[in-house]
């Protein structure tokens, strides 16, 4: 039941930010491949981690070993969380600098940025949870 509920609001958490994803690289002007080859490194480490922590969360649901999916599913989100609120804080400390008064236009690219971190993070987590959802069914 636990897997159930995780499952369904890790995906409307998912729906939610590929929509503002999209929203945003249409704001921006921009296209998937910029956004992907101009991501900071301190996005692509977390991101990285994010992905090591769905991989865990995988190969703990195959293996049965539920606990380990759990925590490789919240590594995951907990990884690209921390990844997307590090370039929100950045785009504010930048905001702050200019005065406080900047076009959403402007930021929408380092928006973006932040999305897809965090939506690489959301997709692990689904595929592990899908996985241990499939696997107990």
């Amino acid at each position: 039941m636990t897997t159930t509920r995780l499952l369904i609001v890790t995906a409307v958490a998912w729906l939610i930010a590929a929509a503002l994803l999209i929203w945003m690289m249409q704001l921006a002007g921009m296209n998937p491949v910029f956004l992907i080859d101009n991501l900071g490194i301190l996005s692509t480490l977390l991101a990285g981690l994010s992905v090591l922590g769905a991989v865990l969360a995988v190969v703990g649901a195959l293996t049965g070993s539920r606990p380990m999916a759990l925590i490789g599913a919240g590594a995951a989100v907990g990884w690209s969380v921390l990844g997307a609120a590090y370039v929100e804080m950045i785009v504010a400390s930048v905001v702050q600098s200019m005065g406080g008064s900047v076009s959403l236009r402007v930021t929408a690219v380092s928006h973006a940025e932040a999305l897809l971190v965090l939506l690489i993070g959301l997709t692990g987590a689904l595929v592990g949870l899908g996985a241990l959802y499939l696997r107990r069914r």
